[in-house]
C-alpha cells in the first residue's frame, strides 16, 4: 500500500521563516525599504516604507527623539504590516540583529530589528520565489517636514558658501595672472554667464518673495525690469534698476536703469532713463 503525503504546505512554511521579516532596499522605489510580512488576514504584502529623498540621521539624538515623538513609535507604531512600524524601527535600536538570530523566537528577531541591517530582495526570491505574487502596500505616512526644511537649508547654505569662497578664489587668481584671463574659452563664459542669471534670479525669489503684494508691486534698486511702451525706441529693453528719482510737482517717478540685452536701439550696458509708467517688474523678482 503506498501513501502519498504532500509535504508542499510545510516547505513553504518554511521559507516563508526564512524570508519574511527582513527589510530591503528597493533602488527603484516607490519608497527606500520594503519588507515582505503577514498581515492580520495571514497574507503575505510587501509593505513599502521610508522617505527616499531622506537620509536617516538617528545617530542624532535630538532628530531621534523628535521623528519618533511625531510618529508616535513609544505610544502607538501600529502593527507590523504597516509602514509606520518599521519607520519607527528604523529609528529606533542600533544592535545588530545578528545578536538575535541565533537565539529566540521569530517575534524576538522582529520586534529587535536594528534598524541597519538590510537583506537583499533578489536572496529572498530565490529563496522563495512566490513573494513577487504579494500584494504591495505603500502607504503616505506623515514625512519629516522639519528635518526636510532643516536640511535642504542647510544643503543651501553650505552651497552658496561653496559658490561664494572659489568664485572670489578664482577671481582674485584671473586679476593676478591676465594671461590666465586672456584664455577664457567661450564655453567657459557661457558657463559663467548660466550661473550669473541662476544666481540672480534666486536671489530675487528670496529677497522679494517675502515682501507683501503691495510691497512687490514698488520698484527698488536692483530690481529686474523690462520695458514695455511699444512706441518707445528701447521697447523691450531689459535692465537692473540703478537709480530712482522724483519728477517735481509729483509728476510720478523716472528710472535709471542699465541695460542687459541688445536690440537694434540699445546694447548692454546702456543705461537708460524712462517714467515708471513704461517699466514693468520681471516675475524673477518676485
Amino acid at each position: 500500500m503506498n501513501i502519498s503525503v504532500n509535504f508542499s504546505s510545510e516547505i513553504r512554511g518554511s521559507k516563508d521563516k526564512k524570508t519574511l521579516n527582513k527589510p530591503f532596499r528597493t533602488s527603484k522605489g516607490p519608497k527606500k525599504f520594503s519588507v515582505y510580512v503577514k498581515n492580520e488576514k495571514g497574507n503575505i504584502v510587501k509593505v513599502n516604507f521610508g522617505d527616499p529623498n531622506m537620509e536617516i540621521k538617528r545617530d542624532d539624538p535630538a532628530r531621534r527623539k523628535s521623528f519618533r515623538a511625531r510618529m508616535k513609535c513609544d505610544t502607538s507604531p501600529g502593527p507590523r504590516w504597516k509602514a509606520n512600524y518599521w519607520s519607527c524601527k528604523m529609528w529606533e535600536s542600533k544592535k545588530s540583529v545578528t545578536d538575535y538570530t541565533s537565539r529566540g523566537s521569530i517575534d524576538d528577531v522582529i520586534h529587535q530589528w536594528d534598524g541597519i541591517t538590510l537583506w537583499e530582495e533578489s536572496d529572498l526570491l530565490k529563496l522563495a520565489p512566490h513573494l513577487t505574487q504579494a500584494e504591495e502596500i505603500t502607504e503616505e505616512t506623515e514625512t519629516q517636514s522639519e528635518d526636510i526644511s532643516e536640511e535642504v537649508a542647510e544643503m543651501a547654505m553650505a552651497q552658496l558658501a561653496y559658490i561664494s569662497d572659489h568664485s572670489k578664489d578664482l577671481l582674485d587668481k584671473l586679476r593676478a595672472n591676465p594671461k590666465m584671463s586672456e584664455e577664457i574659452e567661450p564655453w567657459v563664459q557661457s558657463k559663467i554667464t548660466l550661473m550669473e542669471d541662476y544666481l540672480f534670479s534666486i536671489y530675487n525669489y528670496l529677497i522679494y518673495s517675502q515682501k507683501t503684494e503691495e510691497d512687490k508691486n514698488v520698484i527698488e534698486a536692483g530690481m529686474r525690469i523690462l520695458n514695455i511702451n511699444t512706441s518707445c525706441k528701447h521697447y523691450n529693453s531689459e535692465g537692473i534698476v540703478k537709480e530712482i528719482k522724483d519728477l517735481p510737482d509729483d509728476m510720478g517717478k523716472i528710472i535709471a536703469y542699465e541695460v542687459i540685452n541688445d536690440g537694434a536701439n540699445f546694447k548692454k550696458g546702456d543705461i537708460l532713463t524712462k517714467t515708471i509708467d513704461q517699466i514693468k517688474i520681471l516675475e524673477g523678482n518676485k
